[in-house]
């Protein structure tokens, strides 16, 4: 029962706001008052008609030291507590007033049931709309950050995209000066700067020795194209970088294709891996 006092005006009448068991009440003594009937009017009616009425649904019967308190009444002198007290229900009420035609009755039975029990039953609509608003709040919040993280996913997703087709163009360095993605930048940037260090060191390392004798090499088979078949000084300086591969243990014949075909010999690397295994590899 709600201990908190507010009141009601009903047709002139304060009407002090009580509930029980989570549903508005009023009193016989407070239906005559707002009505403006003689007192004890009420109360007649109620228990002529008592066997309509149905108990914990339009009336609720509770003993004065129960009540009294929460309606912010004190109990006079020679107080009886356990004396019973008869509270109406809405559907109660209704069918109290049936009896009561004039223009008054009319009246107050509409400003009772609107102004007084059904505005209770809006209160826990509130609430809920309340509660759903704020769970809609958190939806659009956690969709907010769906859609921030999937454009992130997708600016990543192009970066990556650019990067492959930068690598299949052999222009990851334009790439990188182009990439809007500082972070990235700076990642490629370095995995650059490490692998053209690499490479100049490498170069820088080679350094052709005194000219050889040619090994003399069988003929190329006619219409096919092996480094047999290359000018004498392309074969030395094939045969040179061969041997400081092996030494160095790293052999990497698409470099040494790459010579070729700088020079005007076109060759692939799987033909200097055949050259290397014939000659080199024993």
């Amino acid at each position: 029962m709600s201990k908190e006092l507010t009141t009601v005006t009903i047709h002139g009448t304060e009407l002090p706001i009580k509930e029980y068991q989570g549903e508005r009440v009023v009193t016989l003594k407070e239906i005559d008052a707002v009505h403006r009937r003689p007192e004890g009017t009420a109360r007649k009616r109620f228990h002529d008609n008592r066997k309509h009425f149905i108990k914990g649904t339009d009336y609720f019967m509770v003993k004065c030291s129960e009540v009294r308190p929460f309606f912010g009444q004190t109990p006079p002198n020679g107080f009886n507590p356990n004396a019973d007290v008869t509270l109406i229900t809405e559907s109660g009420y209704l069918m109290l007033v049936k009896s009561f035609t004039d223009d008054l009755a009319w009246d107050v039975q509409r400003q009772l049931v609107n102004s007084y029990f059904r505005v209770r039953q809006t209160q826990p609509q509130a609430a809920e709309l309340g509660k759903l608003v704020e769970q809609l709040a958190v939806v659009a919040a956690s969709m907010a950050q769906a859609v921030s993280l999937f454009a992130t996913a997708m600016q990543n997703l192009e970066a990556v995209t650019q990067l492959r087709r930068a690598s299949k163009s052999q222009s990851i360095r334009g790439f990188v000066e182009d990439c809007q993605h500082p972070d990235m930048t700076n990642l490629l940037s370095n995995i650059l700067s490490e692998r053209e260090t690499t490479t100049e060191a490498w170069r820088a390392s080679y350094h052709p020795g005194p000219r050889k004798k040619v090994v003399s090499r069988p003929p190329a088979a006619s219409g096919q194209l092996r480094i047999e078949t290359f000018p004498a000084e392309v074969r030395q300086a094939v045969d040179e970088m061969m041997e400081q591969m092996m030494e160095e243990q790293a052999l990497n014949f698409s470099e040494i294709a790459r010579y070729c075909n700088r020079v005007g010999c076109m060759i692939s690397s799987p033909s200097v891996r055949r050259y290397y295994d014939k000659y080199f590899n024993r």
